[in-house]
Order: structure tokens, then C-alpha cells, then sequence
């Protein structure tokens, strides 16, 4: 029993602190919240603090349980992506995007008309929110599309043998992670006019696509890149990972597992390089004199 001393305590507390309280509640338990108490039935009814937390706890169930939960309740969810939240409860409405991302990716992750339509139904302030998209499936113009009409977008997750590249050329001065994987198609003119204006970059995985590395070489030397994966890229030519590695000035970790790189493009590594971590896991071609200068520069190797 909660004591009516510590009842009226709660009561006085601001309904933000109500509201994280109820977070640490799983969501489906949150929707149950009236019959627990009457505390919990007054903290449930702060309307505004009880749906952004419940949108919070969603946001953070597994992907699994998460599934199931919009599944189970679809009409909910659609009430709470139309909800505004002042910046007290969702600084920068950073809580907002994160939720409208799953929201889309979860309901129209097929179907990219219907995506496209949906935003169009959203407010520009609204879809500004959305700063992640992960997309499958899907064409140059359907991406194209999206992020002209989400702005903030900084991080892009595209699978899909249908992507040629074209699309990128719009989010070239705002994107930070970008994810192309199963990709067959991959123009390099396009990605070199991505990459060569892409100064904001600090994660790129191109695993598993066609890929020589000749768009890509063509990063700005005054890039942020900080983690690098064209692990499975069979096409990878050393020349333009040499021009990619002269300028990887910031580059942290770099995955060139089951390519067949030599390990020459990696001597031109900058002495002063910051490389944590190398995987050459499975590369086959690699050669004893360029492991050796590798070593020489202290990078440490996964073979």
C-alpha cells in the first residue's frame, strides 16, 4: 500500500517525472497503468506524459516484441505519430523521429508508394523529425523521393539489387552513416558525385556489392570517416583503395574481410593513422611484404 503521505509526495511531483516513471513499465503493462492504482491511474491520465512515455518503452522493446506489439496495436500507433510533444518532454524531437522511423519502416517497409503517400499526408515540420530510414527493396527514385521529402535524414540503410546510386546526390552534405549492402548494380559515377561531396561521413558499409572502391576514392581529404566496411566486395581494385587510404586520416575501423586486396592500398595508410581495427579475415590474396609495412604501423590485424 503506498502510504497517504508518500501518495500526496507523488501527486506534487512535475507530471514529466510521473511520465518517466511509467517508462520503466513495459509498454503493454502501460496500457493496463489505470488498474494498478489509483497513483498509477493519475499518472496514466497525464495524457501528453503518459503517450510519450508509452511511445519511449515501444521504441525500446526488442525488435522481435516490438513487431508483435505494433502488429497487436495498430490503431494505437497511428495516434501516437500524430502527436506533438512540447521540448520539455522531446528535446529537438528526437524521440518524435526515432518513433515515426519505426512507424514507417514497420508499416510501409514493402510498399513504397504507400510510404511515399503517407508523407505526404505529414506536416514538413513532422517529417523533419525523421533522421533514419532503413529501406529494402526499393528504386533510385523511390529513395529520391523520401529524402526529399525528410530533409534531416542522416542515416540511410538501402538493401536492395535495384540501387544504382543515383539517388544519394541529394543527402551528399547531410548523410553520416550510410548502408548499401546486396547491391549488384552500382553505378561509380554516381557514387563518386555522392562521395565526393559526403564531408559529414563517419560510418559507410557498402558489404556485399559491386563496388571497385572508385567512387568512394573520391572522399574529400577533409572527410569524418571513422568506420568502413566493403567486406565481400569481390570487384575492389587496389589503386583506388590506395586513394581512399591517403586520405583516411580519421579511420577507425575498416572490415576488407573476404575481398581479394593484396594489402598494397593499405600501406599507403597514413603514418599517423588512427586504425584500430583491420579485419583480413579470409582474403586469400594478401601479400607478406604489405602485412608487414601494416604491422610496422602498429594497425592491429584480424586474419
Amino acid at each position: 500500500m503506498v502510504s497517504s503521505l508518500h501518495y500526496t509526495r507523488c501527486l506534487s511531483l512535475p507530471k514529466d517525472v510521473f511520465s518517466n516513471i511509467v517508462t520503466f513499465f513495459p509498454a503493454d503493462q502501460q496500457l493496463e497503468t489505470r488498474e494498478i492504482s489509483k497513483l498509477w491511474h493519475c499518472i496514466s491520465t497525464t495524457d501528453l506524459g503518459r503517450q510519450f512515455a508509452l511511445m519511449q518503452s515501444i521504441a525500446r522493446l526488442p525488435e522481435g516484441e516490438r513487431s508483435l506489439f505494433l502488429v497487436k496495436h495498430p490503431r494505437l500507433i497511428e495516434h501516437l505519430v500524430t502527436l506533438k510533444f512540447n521540448e520539455v518532454l522531446d528535446p529537438n524531437y528526437e524521440h518524435t523521429g526515432s518513433f515515426l522511423s519505426i512507424f514507417l519502416e514497420h508499416r510501409y517497409g514493402n510498399d513504397m508508394a504507400a510510404m511515399i503517400a503517407y508523407l505526404n499526408t505529414l506536416s514538413a515540420e513532422k517529417r523533419s523529425t525523421i533522421q533514419s530510414l532503413a529501406l529494402s527493396g526499393v528504386r533510385d527514385r523511390d529513395v529520391a523521393e523520401v529524402l526529399k521529402l525528410c530533409p534531416n535524414i542522416k542515416s540511410l540503410t538501402l538493401q536492395s539489387p535495384n540501387i544504382t546510386g543515383e539517388c544519394l546526390a541529394r543527402a551528399s552534405n547531410r548523410l553520416e552513416n550510410l548502408h548499401l549492402s546486396n547491391s549488384h548494380n552500382l553505378n561509380e559515377g554516381f557514387l563518386a558525385e555522392f562521395f565526393r561531396n559526403a564531408t559529414q561521413l563517419k560510418e559507410v558499409s557498402l558489404y556485399w556489392t559491386n563496388t571497385t572502391g572508385e567512387g568512394l576514392s573520391q572522399l574529400p581529404r577533409e572527410n569524418q570517416l571513422e568506420k568502413l566496411d566493403v567486406s565481400s566486395c569481390d570487384n575492389l581494385e587496389e589503386d583506388f583503395l590506395k586513394g581512399l587510404f591517403l586520405k583516411a586520416a580519421y579511420l577507425k575501423e575498416l572490415d576488407l574481410s573476404q575481398t581479394n586486396t593484396t594489402g598494397e592500398g593499405l600501406s599507403y595508410l597514413p603514418k599517423n593513422n588512427q586504425l584500430e581495427e583491420l579485419n583480413l579475415r579470409a582474403c586469400e590474396n594478401l601479400q607478406e611484404p604489405f602485412l608487414q609495412r601494416i604491422r610496422e604501423n602498429g594497425v592491429p590485424i584480424l586474419l
